[in-house]
């Protein structure tokens, strides 16, 4: 009986080994694997703490940022992670190797979110009548500030209006979160069609270069017109290939080719469109009846028109150009057999505008600046041989140099304040052709004064009749000493340009009608300090030039 007893309770016994090892109770001699728990942000993927890990349904530690377990291969677990502020998440792994897992968390949705935002013009204009739309709903009036919006998993759409500008939208994947928007809206564009008629001339018509010298109707070549389209702030010319926009009589700030602008010629134009009406105002330098005595000088042949348009409206018009003569400078420029001083007005071709009441034109100074850069050094002394240097090769100015009220000759001299004699003179060749010129000016004599170093000399007695031959033209220093016909040492010497060093050499070309009076005009001369800028114009294009 008790045999039978020990022989039950061993049986037992056995029975309990198996199940518990079984079970992994007893643990086991067979291989195992570690794993590393940790939790991301399943928007960010940034790591996060203060978790606490579920094993099996077991929470086993709280308040950490990874968890180590160690089970034997081949087993699965169960693993919950539960973290304040993000829904939990469980995850069932079957450990089969040493090996980090990552469970990615997802932030819990807060019942409301804040939504702030910039609403801008990409042109940096005023907005107004301004909205922000959530979802197709209007929820702000403003160009900025935040606002309070239920949070939401799903696709947001954001939108900003404003008038007299383009909706500009922005799509968010969700808005679970605190969020900052910035929206550019672009100003919405009218389009003007303007056709330019210049009126009472109809002897003026214009031939567009075909490129094989056939014009497609009679007339004059396109690139002998041109045209400045002003519309509100903004410019557009068009300019033939042989006019130089700083030989022009009127300031163009910037040129463009987008626009084909000729008599009877549609362009299309796109201008930002806003509340107020839009100034179109067209003006026109043109060649007039051939054969005219001055049907060549197209900086006295001036047309113009504007008309007021709606800033918010497209448009088509034909803008009629009338001519505006020129006057004061005794030329018949409007054909009316008289000279134009007679005329009750003019245009002041600085501005471009026609005032009525104004009877004296004003006109800017043209600059012609000539840059050197000569392999030689140019001067002129009392040695025999170095008496005159030719200060530019041959050159030309354009015909306005006949009606020019008074010019200036500006360039550089270098002199040394331990030599005497240092005095020389300007001597102007003109002629109507580069081979056929004869001396027409001579300066007075421009004086040592007993500067030392580099020098600005300005010589102003030159007048138009110097060009009454010709507009082709060379400028030569000559010695004082050849003027009085004598000779010197050479210790007299006055340098206008240093080998390979660069200079400048500048016409100036005056259209203000002013004074001169009889006695010439008292030569200036000012001193120049070799590391000084200097401004080598008045009001015309200006050039800066470094010694």
């Amino acid at each position: 009986m008790h045999a039978s007893r020990g022989y039950i309770l061993v049986l037992l016994f056995l029975i309990m080994g198996f199940v518990m090892g079984s079970c992994g109770l007893l643990g086991s001699d067979g291989p195992s694997n570690t794993i590393t728990i940790t939790a991301l942000d399943a928007q960010t993927n940034e790591p996060l703490d203060s978790l606490a890990i579920y094993i099996n349904g077991k929470l086993v530690k709280e308040n950490v940022s990874t968890y180590t377990l160690t089970k034997n291969k081949g087993t699965t677990v169960t693993i919950k992670i539960v973290r304040n502020g993000y829904i939990a998440e469980t995850k069932e792994v079957k450990i089969n190797a040493d090996k980090p897992i990552r469970i990615p968390l997802v932030r819990q949705a807060p019942d409301k979110v804040t939504l702030s935002y910039a609403i801008i013009a990409n042109d940096t204009g005023t907005l107004d009548n301004v909205e922000l739309l959530v979802n197709d709903e209007v929820v702000a009036r403003d160009s900025d500030g935040s606002i309070a919006l239920p949070s939401s998993r799903e696709t947001v759409t954001v939108c900003a209006t404003a008038a007299y500008y383009e909706a500009s939208c922005d799509t968010l994947a969700s808005l679970i979160e605190n969020r900052n928007v910035e929206l550019k809206l672009e100003r919405k564009r009218v389009r003007i069609a303007i056709t330019p008629e210049v009126v009472g001339y109809t002897d003026y018509s214009e031939s567009w270069d075909t490129g094989n010298g056939t014009p497609t109707r009679p007339g004059y070549v396109r690139k002998s017109t041109v045209y400045v389209l002003q519309i509100g702030d903004s410019t557009w010319t068009e300019i033939g290939r042989e006019v130089k926009i700083a030989d022009l009589p009127v300031d163009i700030p910037s040129t463009s080719r987008e626009l084909e602008l000729g008599e009877g010629v549609e362009s299309t134009i796109t201008y930002p469109a806003g509340p107020e009406e839009l100034e179109v105002r067209l003006w026109v330098q043109y060649f007039p009846k051939e054969g005219h005595e001055y049907s060549d000088n197209a900086y006295l042949n001036v047309a113009e028109g504007s008309i007021k348009l709606s800033g918010d409206t497209d448009s088509n018009i034909t803008l009629n150009l009338d001519h505006i003569p020129a006057c004061s400078d005794g030329i018949d420029n409007d054909f009316y057999d008289g000279i134009d001083t007679a005329d009750p007005g003019c245009i002041d071709p600085e501005t471009g505008i026609h005032d009525p009441e104004n009877d004296v034109e004003l006109m800017r100074t043209r600059t012609h600046t000539h840059y050197i850069l000569s392999e030689d050094t140019h001067l002129v002394s009392g040695k025999q041989e170095e008496q005159r240097v030719r200060l530019l090769p041959v050159r030309s100015l354009d015909h306005v140099a006949k009606i020019a009220q008074s010019f200036t000759i500006e360039f550089t001299t270098f002199a040394e304040g331990s030599q005497t004699g240092e005095d020389f003179a300007i001597e102007l060749h003109t002629g109507p052709s580069q081979d056929n010129l004869v001396k027409s000016f001579t300066s007075s004599i421009i004086p040592d004064d007993g500067l030392d170093g580099w020098r600005i000399v300005q010589i102003h007695d030159l007048t138009k009749e110097s060009f009454a031959n010709g507009t082709y033209y060379k400028i030569i220093a000559v010695h004082a000493a050849n003027l009085a016909g004598i000779t010197t040492d050479g210790n007299d010497d006055v340098v206008f340009y240093e080998a390979n060093l660069e200079d400048y050499l500048a016409i100036k070309l005056d259209y203000q009608p002013e004074h001169v009076p009889k006695a010439k005009v008292v030569i200036g001369a000012t001193a120049a300090d070799l590391d000084v800028d200097v401004t080598i114009s008045d009001v015309g294009p200006k050039t800066d030039i470094r010694r």
